[in-house]
């Protein structure tokens, strides 16, 4: 709680997803339990795990940045790389995955975006300050409305 707390004062969080870098770009892709965040960062070839539960989110000069967390599932041998914990990357693309009968791929209109981020996948967001809620919602508002990804 005091680490959610401490990036939420600076408009940063945990965020549940899997954190991959491809190519030098970010891509998040968040679920809740059991939407298989962990199997896609363990099958994604090419690219840099970050964290397949709980990475970190900051924004930085009007990016939307990535980090790796202590907060993990994975570890070396299925795939979490020793030195992911010095990487970062500027967020080009946030994905939902949502557990179904069947395989699809649609955009999600931004508002609706926004708030699915801000009630389902900041980790601990209830008991953030309004100021720490504030500025997580302003972050995800610009990445979602204003910026390209």
């Amino acid at each position: 709680m005091y680490f959610a707390q401490a990036l939420g004062k600076r408009a940063g969080c945990f965020i549940h997803a899997a954190a991959l870098i491809r190519h030098g770009e970010g891509h998040l892709f968040m679920g809740d339990s059991s939407s298989s965040k962990t199997t896609l960062a363990k099958h994604c070839t090419g690219c840099h795990v970050l964290s397949d539960d709980a990475p970190i989110i900051t924004g930085k000069n009007g990016a939307l940045l990535v980090y790796p967390s202590p907060y993990h599932q994975m570890n070396q041998v299925d795939g979490l790389e020793k030195d992911a914990i010095r990487m970062n990357a500027r967020v080009r693309g946030i994905y939902f995955l949502i557990k179904d009968n069947q395989s699809l791929l649609e955009e999600v209109p931004k508002g609706e975006a926004v708030l699915m981020i801000l009630k389902r996948y900041i980790h601990f967001f209830p008991y953030l300050s309004t100021q720490a809620k504030k500025g997580l919602f302003d972050l995800f508002f610009e990445a979602c409305y204003k910026k390209k990804l």
